[in-house]
């Protein structure tokens, strides 16, 4: 949804879809609505939201979030 790979590109429905994963308790989906929190990309951009989503991302392992917080 986020990139249009295999459909339409749809950014604020790639960053519910992000939101419903995460609230599931998939890290990957947390630290992917962090990057949309940071850049802008579907949502306004939101530097706390951001950084919230990517703790919740690196405290749920994924590598990706820990290195974007460093």
């Amino acid at each position: 949804c986020a990139d249009g790979r295999g459909l339409a590109r749809d950014e604020p429905r790639a960053v519910a879809l992000f939101q419903r994963a995460c609230d599931g308790g998939d890290a990957e989906g947390c630290s992917n609505l962090g990057g949309m929190y940071a850049i802008g990309r579907g949502v306004h951009r939101d530097v706390d939201r951001a950084l919230q989503f990517l703790r919740r991302g690196c405290a749920g392992g994924d590598r990706w979030a820990c290195d974007r917080l460093e």
